[in-house]
C-alpha cells in the first residue's frame, strides 16, 4: 500500500470522501465502506500532499488554492513602499520536473523553492478548485 497522504474528491457527489480511502501499489484506489472493493478511477480524483504548511499550520495538497500576500519593494533600492500585493494560486505538480508548484494564468513558478519557512510566512490555503473555482478568476 502506498504510504503517501492524499485525499478523494468524489465527482459525483462534489465532495470530499469522508472515510478512508487507501491506494494500492499499483494505483487502485479503495475505498472501506465499499468493503475494500475498487473504486472506480473515472469518477474520483486523488490528490497528494506536498508535505508543506500554509501560515495556519494546514498540510497543502495539490488542487489547494493558496492565498500569497508580499509586500511590495521599490526595484532600484529595494525599500518597503507600504503597498501589499496579494496573489492567488494553484498548487500542482509538475510532472516533467518532478516538482510541486503554483499556477496562474498559464504559468506554473515553483513553490517558493518549497521551504517551509517561506510558505508559513507568505501563504495560507483558502479554499480548492473543486469546492472554490472562483478564488481562480481575475478581479477587474
Amino acid at each position: 500500500m502506498n504510504r503517501s497522504k492524499f485525499r478523494v474528491w468524489c465527482k459525483n457527489r462534489n465532495e470530499w470522501e469522508s472515510d478512508p480511502c487507501w491506494l494500492s501499489d499499483d494505483g487502485q484506489l479503495y475505498h472501506f465502506r465499499h468493503s475494500f472493493m475498487p473504486l472506480k478511477p473515472d469518477g474520483h480524483i486523488v490528490v497528494f500532499c506536498t508535505g508543506l504548511k500554509d501560515k495556519n499550520g494546514k498540510l497543502i495538497y495539490e488542487s489547494d488554492i493558496l492565498q500569497s500576500r508580499s509586500e511590495i519593494r521599490t526595484i532600484l533600492d529595494n525599500r518597503l513602499t507600504g503597498k501589499v500585493a496579494v496573489t492567488n494560486y494553484e498548487v500542482r505538480w509538475e510532472v516533467e520536473e518532478g516538482r510541486w508548484g503554483r499556477y496562474r494564468k498559464e504559468r506554473f513558478e515553483l513553490l517558493t523553492g518549497l521551504k517551509q519557512e517561506f510558505m508559513t510566512k507568505w501563504y495560507k490555503i483558502i479554499g480548492n478548485i473543486y469546492e472554490n473555482p472562483e478564488l481562480l478568476e481575475e478581479k477587474p
